[in-house]
């Protein structure tokens, strides 16, 4: 009996014990189990990216049209038309660019809205850009509605567009400009036409012969070779006697195109002139001209110290040496050199 309550007493001093190391107002509490947080669902750049392009924040947009021109993704093709009406200039002008990267016919409608109505040039130079790289002929009205802008930036990038669409709709106009006062204008004409490729445009070009401008010079005489204007021959001869040394190798590089070599010693004596444009050129003129005096000429430049003249060199060397070999085969056959018969002697037979 005594045993059991001494057991009873140590059991409740125990308790007790317990108790009392605990510190007051704490209850024991089970221990939570610790869930791993979740993971926040990825948004991918593309979809950020046309999120953005309705941001209140204009930086946000531009930032977004710079990001879709740079992916080149075709799914942004419809978005970015519906950026082509953002208040922003800058992101229109991106949206023009991206969607002309994009070749993205569905938006020439909305290009050329810009190129005859947006208030900004720099909206409308992009569009007319943009335009060239869809090459859509349905354009043509819009781009040629924009030859009147008042703003050299998107007048320049319509005449070009036209001459890469090769629109023969914008040889008149075109053609006219050619007498504007503004050269740089002049220069554009000329350009654009060449492209076009119209011939009925060549004497018409052929007045830039004439211009004081250098520059203007020089793109006439490359697209009188272009449109392969026999006809200017007499004009370009002139040139070689030209106080310029530019203005004398185009004119030789020309005639050489047109199949006239009256350029050959100028452009043999030039294919040393120290400076390697000037010699680029006349190596280049030598290569249209087929001769065994143009082959060792050629053969010297192929070790020129430039290696622009080198290839230029090498190439020309090619076609000489594949013209020459051409020339010899279709050369007509020596007929053989008929011998004379050899005369026989009948022995004289005397009389007894």
């Amino acid at each position: 009996m005594l045993k059991l309550f001494l057991s009873l007493f140590v059991a409740a001093a125990l308790s007790v014990t317990v108790v009392l190391s605990c510190p007051r107002g704490l209850v024991a509490q089970e221990t939570p189990v610790q869930t791993p947080p979740q993971e926040t669902q990825q948004v991918d750049p593309f979809t950020q990216n046309i999120n953005h392009l309705k941001d209140k924040d204009v930086n946000v947009r531009r930032q977004a049209v710079e990001a879709l021109l740079t992916s080149r993704d075709n799914r942004a093709v419809p978005h970015l038309i519906v950026a082509l009406k953002d208040t922003d200039a800058f992101v229109r002008s991106g949206s023009a660019n991206a969607l002309g990267l994009l070749r993205a016919k569905e938006s020439v409608q909305e290009l050329s809205r810009l190129v005859t109505e947006d208030t900004v040039p720099e909206v409308r130079q992009s569009a007319a850009v943009a335009l060239s790289y869809i090459y859509d002929k349905s354009v043509v009205p819009a781009l040629l509605k924009g030859l009147s802008d008042s703003n050299e930036g998107p007048k320049y990038a319509c005449m070009q567009t036209l001459g890469i669409l090769k629109s023969t709709e914008a040889v008149a106009p075109l053609i006219a400009f050619l007498s504007d006062t503004n050269k740089n204008t002049r220069l554009n004409a000329i350009n654009a036409l060449g492209t076009i490729g119209d011939r009925s445009a060549s004497a018409s070009i052929r007045e830039g012969l004439k211009d004081p401008d250098l520059n203007i010079k020089m793109e006439t005489i490359r697209v009188l070779a272009v449109l392969n204007d026999t006809e200017g021959i007499p004009s370009l001869k002139e040139l070689l006697d030209d106080p310029d040394k530019q203005i004398k190798i185009r004119s030789a590089n020309a005639l050489s195109k047109l199949g006239d070599q009256s350029g050959l010693n100028l452009a043999i004596k030039l294919a040393s002139d120290k400076d390697s444009s000037t010699r680029i050129i006349a190596i280049d003129t030598l290569g249209n001209i087929p001769t065994q005096q143009v082959l060792a000429v050629l053969k010297k430049a192929v070790t020129d110290t430039d290696r622009n003249v080198q290839q230029t060199a090498r190439f020309a060397l090619q076609k000489v040496e594949f013209k020459l070999r051409s020339q010899k085969k279709a050369a007509p056959a020596k007929p053989p050199v008929k011998q004379a018969p050899a005369k026989t002697t009948t022995p004289k037979t005397t009389t007894p």
